[in-house]
């Protein structure tokens, strides 16, 4: 996540009561355990990406609550107008 977060800068953190939009990175983990996977929100409505031990893997957002995933983090880029640029 310090790679990403380097890539990616500036970036804020968005409070908890905030909206999650597409590009955000959600930081996550086990109930009852520390955080431990990092996600990032897809472009349609309720998707995110993970990486797996087989590479990367679409999913719906449903996938944290079926694994028992907390959102300890989510972080926003601010120049999300350069990145959409760049593909």
């Amino acid at each position: 996540m310090k790679k990403i977060a380097e890539g990616f800068t500036p970036y804020e953190r968005v409070e908890s009561s905030g909206v999650i939009e597409p590009g955000d990175i959600i930081v996550v983990g086990p109930h009852g355990g520390g955080p431990g996977h990092g996600m990032i929100v897809g472009g349609r409505e309720n998707t995110i990406w993970h990486s797996t031990g087989i590479g990367v893997q679409f999913a719906g957002i449903s996938y944290l609550w079926l694994t028992d995933q907390r959102i300890f983090r989510v972080y926003r880029y601010l120049r999300k107008d350069l990145w959409l640029q760049s593909q």
